[in-house]
């Protein structure tokens, strides 16, 4: 007989789980942004991270088989990928020596003006140049690689080029999903994969399925408009409770 904390344990992971590939199906992101909020709060950091990377790499592989991969254009996501390498590097060398609460203050208001110039359907086609591009995967890459935080960035750089909903999922999906597989690769590499995190990946990976699922249904029945201002609306929450907890009006994560 099973345990009931090991039970009520693993039905919260679920939940979680199955709202963050609702949101991933539906958008192209968002398992990082939830799924790793919601399962450290269930296991320590060594355990939930792999297990996210691993249900991301699992909802990346549903998205795609799911027609997503149609969309996907090298010129969407070699120069963001190029330049998230370029940064990865950068992240460890220089920008960890900067005051961590000004990179990501500076961060989160960047977010939180592109996502509403998004929300009140401004365009700056400008933007969607390759140069703009690489520099974007730079920032990005140096700042998940040194504080762990960033990704929202990408996304609002997608919104404010103009692509189309589906261009912009495929893009997320495969940005996303490259970059996990990077970071659960490092940690096999490493040996910092405890049997725990194989445990709760495969007993979590059919939820995440099925709310790839749900979330690709969802994301098909909605009205390009109102994709964008969900996808700005959420960008938003995100910068603000991550400026919220810079300044410390909200407990950071233990």
């Amino acid at each position: 007989m099973l345990d009931a904390e090991l039970l009520r344990l693993y039905g919260l992971a679920a939940f979680v789980v199955a709202l963050a590939a609702v949101v991933r199906g539906a958008t192209g992101f968002g398992v990082a942004l939830v799924a790793a909020l919601g399962l450290s709060a269930l296991w320590p950091p060594a355990v939930a991270t792999p297990v996210v990377f691993m249900l991301e790499l699992v909802v990346t592989i549903g998205i795609l088989r799911g027609g997503a991969w149609r969309e996907v254009t090298l010129a969407d996501v070699l120069p963001i990928m190029a330049g998230g390498l370029v940064g990865g590097i950068a992240g460890v060398l220089v920008i960890t020596g900067l005051p961590d609460e000004t990179v990501k203050l500076g961060l989160d208001l960047v977010v939180l003006v592109s996502a509403a110039a998004s929300l009140a359907r401004l365009r700056e086609p400008r933007l969607d140049r390759p140069w703009v591009a690489v520099a974007v995967g730079v920032v990005t890459g140096a700042v998940i690689s040194a504080f762990a935080v960033g990704g929202p960035l990408v996304v609002a750089w997608l919104l404010a080029t103009g692509r189309s909903p589906a261009r912009i999922r495929a893009a997320l999906t495969v940005y996303f999903g490259l970059t996990d597989a990077l970071g659960l690769f490092v940690r096999l590499m490493i040996g910092a994969v405890p049997a725990e995190s194989w445990v709760a990946g495969a007993v979590l990976l059919p939820i995440a399925l099925i709310g790839t699922m749900l979330g690709g249904h969802i994301f098909r029945r909605t009205a390009e408009d109102r994709w964008r201002r969900a996808v700005a609306l959420m960008l938003i929450l995100i910068a603000a409770f991550s400026l919220g907890r810079t300044l410390g009006f909200l407990p950071a994560p233990a």
